[in-house]
């Protein structure tokens, strides 16, 4: 069903209910007052007809007859029975009117003063009268003619008035449920445009902050991200394939040369660890770029270790070393630790590895010495790395752009890299709730500052 026809039907459901439950309400409200209004003018006529009887001399049975049947306020269908303290009738208004009357009902109404019943479609009251020397039971028994021909009026009204009701509920749920949902369907139509080739495209958002305006506006978001994703895998895809093809056509070139004729066993070694070294920087590739696209998929649950940041450093420091032996890396801590907590951040090993190891590689590549210096410092809830180096910096107008994947300052494509190093290790400090800020002066050298919450 659509949320149309589900808002519409809900919509007159409820005010259906509403308006029966009143109808209902109002005519069992007026059923009880016309009962009860009708059963006290019984009893007012009970009692003024004893007390005519009892209390005037000059009032005989015939006599009282005579005022029964004329008195302007007579009742429909109405019947007086009176009876004596010996139970003997000694009064009735209409002789071919009779009203079921036996011992134990008058005894009941002797005991309890006063009854109300039923007798078939008439009402009747019971009413034990004694006042001076009179011991009467009086019974008056009517149909209330005109009361329950308004009650059936009502009913048709009540009855009538809510069916209108609700096929005008009915037509109003329609047009304000449509009224409602349009922003919906005009939500829906701008979605169904929106294709791979159009990822651009956003829906419209009309500013009124309601849950509508949120919903487009966090559509909006996951189409940024989609946006995003969907380019750096483009990128990725378009630099992957050009990087790896040109060490794969180095060792395809150099292959070619050493097939070409017998050489001797120096150029043969010469040629082979020619080959090792462009096969090991083909590994790195793939390696860092696996590692790229790891960080894009693992939103959740990778910051599972508790990870000593000093240690971390030290360990690479130590593997830097022993890779490039012209690599010198100068660790040092800005202030000592108080303890081990201070060094310690929740994360996961394997980004944050990767994450220094290509800043202090980076930090000695390009620097002429091939130097790199870390400090480190633990200062309220706030851990602070910070990498420095001497080398050529980085051109003002590329800052902004050296996290970007495989994107490299114009100054450094002379230096062999891959341009992937930074935007893992910016992706990978994001992922911890950290924070990487860089400055940079041309031939100067370059500071690479990390910021972490520690535990």
């Amino acid at each position: 069903m659509k949320i149309r026809n589900r808002l519409t039907l809900l919509f007159s459901i409820i005010v259906a209910s509403i308006v029966f439950i009143f109808s209902f309400i109002t005519f069992v409200l007026y059923a009880d007052y016309r009962n009860d209004e009708f059963y006290k003018r019984l009893k007012d006529k009970a009692q003024t007809t004893a007390r005519l009887l009892a209390d005037v001399k000059e009032v005989d049975k015939d006599l009282l007859r005579i005022i029964d049947q004329n008195t302007i306020n007579e009742l429909y269908k109405e019947k007086v029975i009176i009876y004596d303290k010996d139970n003997d009738l000694i009064y009735s208004s209409i002789d071919d009117e009779v009203i079921s009357i036996n011992q134990k009902l008058l005894n009941k109404v002797r005991q309890k003063k006063y009854i109300e019943y039923v007798e078939k479609e008439n009402e009747v009251i019971g009413l034990y009268y004694r006042e001076n020397k009179a011991d009467y039971v009086v019974f008056v028994s009517a149909f209330d003619k005109y009361g329950k021909k308004k009650l059936e009026n009502l009913m048709y009204f009540l009855g009538l008035s809510s069916l209108i009701s609700v096929l005008i509920t009915i037509a109003a749920g329609t047009f304000f449920a449509g009224r409602a949902i349009e922003p919906i369907i005009e939500i829906n139509k701008q979605v169904s445009t929106i294709t791979i080739d159009n990822l651009s495209s956003r829906v419209k958002t009309e500013g009124s902050k309601d849950e509508i305006d949120q919903l487009a506006q966090n559509f909006n978001q996951m189409l940024d991200r989609i946006e995003q994703s969907f380019k750096i895998q483009k990128s990725f895809i378009n630099n992957a394939s050009h990087e790896l093809r040109t060490p794969l056509a180095v060792i395809n070139s150099q292959l070619d040369v050493a097939l070409s004729q017998n050489r001797e066993k120096a150029e043969y070694l010469t040629i082979l660890k020619s080959l090792q070294e462009d096969a090991r920087k083909m590994t790195n590739l793939v390696n860092t770029m696996l590692v790229l696209a790891k960080s894009e998929e693992q939103q959740n649950d990778i910051l599972n270790d508790f990870i000593r940041v000093d240690e971390l450093i030290l360990s690479v420091q130590d593997e830097i070393v022993s890779l490039y032996s012209n690599y010198t890396v100068d660790f040092s801590y800005i202030s000592m630790p108080e303890n081990d907590s201070d060094m310690t951040i929740k994360g996961n090993e394997l980004l944050l590895r990767s994450a220094f190891t290509n800043l202090i590689e980076n930090a000695c590549k390009f620097s002429a010495k091939h130097q790199a210096k870390v400090r480190i410092n633990s200062e309220g809830e706030l851990l602070t790395v910070q990498i420095y180096d001497n080398g050529i910096g980085i051109p003002e107008e590329d800052i902004s752009r050296i996290f970007d994947p495989f994107y490299r300052a114009d100054n450094g494509r002379q230096i062999r890299g891959f341009g992937i190093g930074l935007s893992i290790t910016k992706r990978a400090i994001d992922l911890h709730k950290g924070r990487i800020t860089v400055k940079s002066e041309l031939n100067a050298g370059s500071t690479f500052t990390l910021v972490f919450k520690h535990v």
